[in-house]
């Protein structure tokens, strides 16, 4: 059988990144919690420490465009009509995120998460584990440097393996449209 790729990468620059990663570390960070409403807290399943970008932050506006473009070049056409605000995750030892996906068809909300787009903002030199797999028929591991994004259907299981040592930083964004039919 065959299918539509199921990812898209794409690179953002290095400099943009580390410029993007000192305005989000600024902000006040909070416990990952899990929901709609982010009414559950499981350590088990995920231990990241999370910021989130205010409302149009010019980063959320680049990994936005990469999205569309990825939306657009794997061939998914989701109906899209915008993206949710950038939420930076630092992993530290032991941080991870077990398996999961990021869009909930019965939450009854009247937008869905289509794209899920991760940009890698740390050097996986500065950490050991945090490798990013998402599973379609098998587990894939995805190879990622500084910069580099990949951008994905949401609805596909995926999870960051526990970190070793050091600490491994993301920015992820989640473009939506109306509900799935």
């Amino acid at each position: 059988m065959t299918h539509l790729p199921i990812w898209y990468m794409g690179q953002i620059p290095t400099d943009v990144c580390d410029a993007a990663a000192r305005e989000l570390m600024d902000i006040a960070p909070q416990s990952a919690t899990m929901g709609t409403a982010g009414e559950h807290q499981d350590k088990s399943q995920r231990d990241t420490v999370l910021r989130f970008a205010p409302d149009n932050h010019w980063f959320g506006g680049i990994m936005y465009q990469h999205g569309l473009a990825a939306n657009q070049a794997a061939g998914w056409a989701y109906d899209i009509t915008g993206h949710e605000n950038v939420q930076f995750g630092s992993y530290g030892p032991a941080g991870h995120y077990g398996w999961h996906m990021d869009t909930f068809p019965l939450s009854g909300q009247p937008l869905d998460r289509k794209v899920s787009v991760i940009c890698l903002m740390s050097d996986p030199s500065e950490y050991e584990g945090g490798d990013l797999e998402i599973q379609l028929y098998q587990d894939y591991k995805v190879d990622m440097k500084k910069g580099q994004l990949i951008a994905f259907p949401s609805m596909l299981q995926h999870r960051v393996l526990p970190i070793i040592s050091g600490i491994r930083t993301s920015a992820v964004i989640w473009l939506n449209g109306p509900r799935m039919r």
